[in-house]
C-alpha cells in the first residue's frame, strides 16, 4: 500500500511540481506574467541565452507559451515567488511519510509571511461551489478549445467564447452545445457585446486595427483604428453608453473609445504606483460605469472613473483571502460585487463594490489537471461562468451562485419601495439603456 502511495506522490511531483525547463522539482519557483512557473536558476540561464541573441533586449519569450515577458529591473529574482507551489511541495513531502496516509489530520505549509497555515488533505481538493455545467475540451476540432482568452454572455442567452490559440469565436448555449463558430483573420484576445448585440473583439496583427466588429453569426461588420500595431490590446468591455474600454498590455494603459469607436482618451503607463499598471489584462465596468481593471503584474484590482481618476484599489501579492497572485478576468454581478479570477492562486474571489473581501466561490482548480487555473469570468442570472486553462486543458464551467448570501444590496440598486428589482436582461448587468 505504501509503495503504491509513493508512486502516486512521484506522479504528482513529476506532473505538477516539476520545472518545464530542467524537468526537476521546482527550486525557488518564479512565476511569469503569462502564469507559467520555472526554477529561478533555469529562468536566469534561459534569459541569458535568449538575450544574448538581441543586444539591449528587455523581453524574452516564455519557454512554454512563447508570450513576450518583460524582465524586472532587478532581473529574474524580481519575478514573484510562487508560494503556492512551495506550499504544495511541503504538503506532498509530508504526505510521503508512511503514517501520513492513515489520518485525516490537517497538514500545514508555509505562507508568504513565513507563518504556518493549514492545508486540508481531502476536503479542499475540489471547488466548493456547485458546478451546474461543464463543457468544452482541449483540441483543434469544432467546439474544442486551445486557449480561451475571452468570455461574455449575449443578451439572447448565449455564451460567446474567444479562443486566441485558434483565433476562433464560438457561440454556445448554456447546455454546452455549440451553435456556431467562425475564424478571424487576425490574432484575437477578448470579446464584448455592443449595445446593438454585435460582437466587439480586441485584435492585433490586423493592419494596426484594435477592434473588429462581427454579427453574432460571424459576419464581419467593421474594423476600428489603424495606428495600434504596437499596442497589443487584450481586455474589452462596453459601457452603458456603448463606449468601449480596452486594455493594452504593451504600453500598460487603458484606452477609451466613444460610441463610434473613435479613441477619446487613455490613462495609465507602466509602473507599480497607484497611477500605473503592469499587464492590465482584463477590464469590466460596474453600474456607474467605473472601470475595474485587473492590474495583473501588480497583483491588485484598480477601480478608476471613466476619465482615469483613481477611485480605489485593493489586493496585494499573496495567497491569503483578499490577496492575489496574477489576477486575470474580472466581472461584476447585479449588486456591483466584484469577482476576480485569481489565476495563480487557482481560485475565484468575490469582493464588495468597495473592494472588501467577501468569499471564494471557486477554489483549488488545480484539482482538474496540471496547472489548471481560472482565466476569464462572467456573471449571468445567479450563475458564475468561468473558463479554465491548463496544460492541454481548456474548459468552461458554470456555477450556481447567489450574491445575496454574502453581499449587502447597495442603496442605489433598491427599488422605489425599498426592495431590489433584478434587471431583466441577459444578466451581464451593465445597465444598458
Amino acid at each position: 500500500m505504501h509503495h503504491r502511495r509513493q508512486n502516486i506522490v512521484q506522479q504528482i511531483e513529476e506532473t505538477f511540481l516539476s520545472c518545464a525547463v530542467c524537468l526537476q522539482p521546482y527550486d525557488q519557483p518564479r512565476a511569469l506574467q503569462c502564469l507559467h512557473t520555472f526554477c529561478e536558476k533555469c529562468l536566469g540561464d534561459y534569459c541569458k541565452q535568449q538575450l544574448s541573441r538581441h543586444e539591449g533586449a528587455t523581453m524574452f519569450p516564455c519557454p512554454v507559451c512563447r508570450q513576450d515577458i518583460t524582465i524586472p529591473p532587478n532581473g529574474v529574482s524580481g519575478f514573484p515567488y510562487n508560494h503556492l507551489i512551495a506550499s504544495l511541495k511541503d504538503a506532498v513531502r509530508t504526505n510521503d511519510r508512511p503514517d501520513s496516509f492513515h489520518s485525516n489530520r490537517v497538514l500545514s505549509a508555509t505562507s508568504e509571511r513565513g507563518e504556518r497555515r493549514p492545508i486540508s488533505t481531502r476536503a479542499s481538493v475540489r471547488p466548493s461551489t456547485k458546478c451546474s455545467a461543464r463543457f468544452g475540451k482541449f483540441g483543434e476540432k469544432e467546439a474544442e478549445f486551445s486557449n480561451i482568452s475571452g468570455l461574455t454572455v449575449h443578451p439572447v442567452g448565449d455564451i460567446v467564447v474567444a479562443d486566441c490559440g485558434k483565433n476562433v469565436i464560438t457561440v454556445m448555449g448554456f447546455n454546452g452545445i455549440s451553435k456556431h463558430s467562425f475564424s478571424c483573420k487576425c490574432c484575437i484576445r477578448d470579446v464584448a457585446i455592443s449595445k446593438f448585440g454585435t460582437l466587439l473583439v480586441t485584435v492585433s496583427q490586423s493592419d494596426g486595427a484594435i477592434l473588429h466588429e462581427y454579427t453574432l453569426d460571424g459576419r464581419f461588420v467593421a474594423q476600428y483604428g489603424d495606428k495600434y500595431a504596437q499596442e497589443n490590446p487584450f481586455g474589452i468591455v462596453v459601457t452603458s453608453r456603448n463606449k468601449a474600454v480596452v486594455s493594452g498590455i504593451t504600453k500598460n494603459r487603458i484606452l477609451i473609445f466613444n460610441e463610434r469607436k473613435k479613441q477619446t482618451h487613455w490613462f495609465g503607463e507602466a509602473g507599480d504606483t497607484l497611477e500605473h499598471f503592469l499587464f492590465p489584462y482584463y477590464v469590466t465596468v460596474n453600474s456607474r460605469d467605473d472601470v475595474i481593471i485587473s492590474d495583473s503584474g501588480n497583483h491588485r484590482i484598480k477601480v478608476n472613473k471613466m476619465d482615469g481618476k483613481l477611485k480605489f484599489s485593493f489586493g496585494s501579492q499573496g495567497s491569503k483571502d483578499g490577496r492575489m497572485f496574477y489576477p486575470m478576468g474580472v466581472c461584476v454581478d447585479y449588486l456591483d460585487n466584484i469577482y476576480v479570477a485569481d489565476a495563480n492562486n487557482y481560485r475565484v474571489q468575490m469582493f464588495s463594490h468597495k473592494g472588501k473581501y467577501l468569499a471564494t466561490p471557486i477554489k483549488n482548480t488545480f484539482a482538474y489537471g496540471m496547472d489548471v487555473k481560472p482565466i476569464s469570468i462572467a456573471f449571468s442570472q445567479d450563475q458564475l461562468i468561468v473558463s479554465l486553462r491548463g496544460a492541454r486543458f481548456a474548459e468552461i464551467q458554470v456555477f450556481e451562485w447567489d450574491p445575496f448570501i454574502y453581499a449587502e444590496p447597495r442603496s442605489s440598486l433598491l427599488g422605489c419601495c425599498g426592495s431590489y428589482n433584478k434587471v431583466a436582461d441577459s444578466g451581464l448587468y451593465h445597465a444598458w439603456s
